[in-house]
This record gives structure tokens, C-alpha cells and sequence, in this order.
């Protein structure tokens, strides 16, 4: 890191979308509203669709659709990325929770913006085509409190698996929905949270998805990171377009290893971290992995946003 004291960004991924979730982007401001606007509406032009409607008013049961979910998040999450940088807060360093890779990206320079919603809106697809060939149903959970060693056993027990390790105590299973179920009546509601969420992200049953985004990777020019990039898949840096298109190939099959990213900043001297997206669940995370860290949501630095102080809890 060349930075003194280098500063993160983190992109948030799947479960962070809900009805409202541009609010943290509303300003009174015509220079932020025209950011926000263009944003959304690059994205829609791609997308055939008003996707900022659907972020504002939904409906709920639509914006959980994958192909419809992935564009939506990494909108919110690249408008925020340039609120920032109109303020001049700008990253030594990014990482991104499994879809919120493609925001880092963008972050990095590796991917134009119009290229990521392009890939997350077929990432979607692909998930959502996978889902449709497994009627019995697919899901994920997090199990709460438990060691790592202790649900990989688990997972061996019941036939699922570890899709991410986000942190100390917990741990996202993934898997069919009846061997999930049946994890979650061993262990007890108390450990497991059911994720929104109805695929199995991370897992061996997305293998079809994989080989379908291999072929939409395989067509986009991926540059070297202009900016560090920590990549889930290895938790650590990697540094060419081919580690980038790589790494962005096996995390549909392979684990997250949330932790170890983080574990490897802290290694490199960051004690800030800003939760560029919607909701604050990875800075949520930042507090359970290294307590003493500096965990914002992204509009806390913006000095016209409504939003709380940075996260302690």
C-alpha cells in the first residue's frame, strides 16, 4: 500500500436490495441528483427496464428476481461510489461480497460500468435459469455462533455447504431448500437465519450457471486493476484481467472468503473501511473481524445525506 493509512471500499451483494434502498442517495443537491439520475439511467437503457422505479417503489417480489436484484444493487452501489468521489473520498483499496465484486470492479477501472450491469443482469439470468431446473427448490442460510470446523461437519452431515465465510461465528450454507430446512430444525432457529434469497449461490449447483457466465466473461475486455483489488475466491489481491475474469468464474461455484479478504487489509494497515451500497451489513461485518476498525456507511461521508454516524455497534 502506498497509502499512509489506506482506506477501503466494500460493495455489498445479494439479500442488501429492499423497496427504498436509493434513500441514502437523496439530496437536495442538483449536482448529486443528476449523478443518481445518469447512473440509474445507463443501467435502464441496458436494461429495457425503469430500474430506478423499481429501487424506489418495487414492487418487493420483483426486485428479488436475480436478473432484476444484481442490476439494482450494483446501480445503488456505483451511484454511491460517484457521490463519493464528487466529494473527493476515493478508495486506496477495494472489495467487493460476492455480486458487490463487480462494483469493485468498477471502483478498480478493471470494468466500465456499462459492462458490469451488462454481466451482473446475465449473472442473474444465468442463476435464475439454474433455479427454474431445480423445481425441489434451492436456498441458503447463516448459521450463527458456530465454528467453521463445526459446519463443515454439518454440511458433510446434511449434504449442503459452505458458500461464505464472513466472519467470526458466521458462516452461509448453501444448498437444496429440504436439506436446508432440515439443518435448520437440527440446529434450531436460534443459529441458522434463512437467507432472501432463493438459489444457492456459491455451490456446486450452480455449476450450469458457471459454464453459462464462463461463455458472457469470455466476450468482455477485463483490465488490470487500476486500484488494489481483493478478490473473494483467494482472499487476496490479484492484479490482471485474467486473475480478475478467473476469480469472477469460480466464486459462482466456490466459497467467499469474506474474512480472510478483510484479515488481509487489516495486514496492509486499513483502519477505515466505507460500506459503499445499500444497507450496512458489511459494516456490520468490518465490527465482528476487527472491533477496533472504522466501519461507515457510504452516507455518512457525504455532507448532504441525513445518514447516521459511523457504525460502533
Amino acid at each position: 500500500m502506498s497509502a499512509e493509512n489506506p482506506l477501503a471500499f466494500i460493495f455489498p451483494g445479494q439479500g442488501t436490495q429492499r423497496v427504498g434502498m436509493t434513500e441514502a442517495l437523496s439530496s437536495n443537491d442538483p449536482e448529486i441528483i443528476t449523478i443518481v439520475d445518469r447512473t440509474f439511467e445507463e443501467a435502464s437503457e441496458i436494461l429495457g427496464r425503469d430500474l430506478k422505479t423499481l429501487c424506489t417503489d418495487g414492487p418487493e417480489e420483483y426486485l428479488d428476481v436475480p436478473g432484476v436484484t444484481e442490476p439494482a444493487i450494483l446501480s445503488t452501489s456505483i451511484s454511491a461510489l460517484r457521490v463519493l468521489g464528487y466529494y473527493d473520498t476515493h478508495p486506496d483499496i477495494v472489495a467487493g461480497h460476492s455480486l458487490g465484486e463487480y462494483s469493485a470492479l468498477v471502483a478498480a477501472k478493471s470494468l466500465s460500468f456499462d459492462q458490469a450491469v451488462e454481466l451482473v443482469k446475465r449473472r442473474g439470468e444465468c442463476m435464475e435459469e439454474t433455479k427454474e431446473q431445480n423445481p425441489e427448490g434451492m436456498g441458503m442460510a447463516a448459521v450463527l455462533g458456530m465454528s467453521l470446523q463445526e459446519v463443515e461437519s454439518i454440511c458433510d452431515r446434511y449434504g449442503v455447504e459452505v458458500a461464505n465465510i464472513n466472519a467470526p461465528g458466521q458462516v452461509v450454507i448453501s444448498g437444496r431448500d429440504n436439506l436446508i430446512t432440515a439443518v435448520i430444525q437440527k440446529i434450531g432457529e436460534r443459529k441458522v437465519r434463512r437467507l432472501r434469497v432463493g438459489i444457492a449461490s456459491h455451490s456446486s449447483l450452480m455449476q450450469s450457471a458457471r459454464e453459462k457466465m464462463d461463455y458472457h466473461l469470455e466476450g468482455i475486455d477485463i483490465k488490470d486493476p487500476e486500484i488494489p483489488f481483493v478478490q473473494n475466491i483467494t482472499g487476496d489481491y490479484v492484479f490482471t484481467g485474467g486473475e480478475i475474469r478467473d476469480g469472477l468464474s469460480e466464486q459462482m461455484t466456490g466459497r467467499v472468503l469474506w474474512q480472510d479478504s478483510m484479515l488481509r487489509m487489516q495486514k496492509d494497515g486499513v483502519a477505515e473501511y466505507i460500506d459503499v451500497g445499500p444497507g450496512d451489513v458489511l459494516a456490520r461485518l468490518v465490527k465482528r473481524i476487527d472491533p477496533i476498525a472504522k466501519a461507515s456507511r457510504f452516507e455518512d461521508k457525504i455532507p448532504s445525506s441525513n445518514g447516521l454516524h459511523a457504525y460502533q455497534d
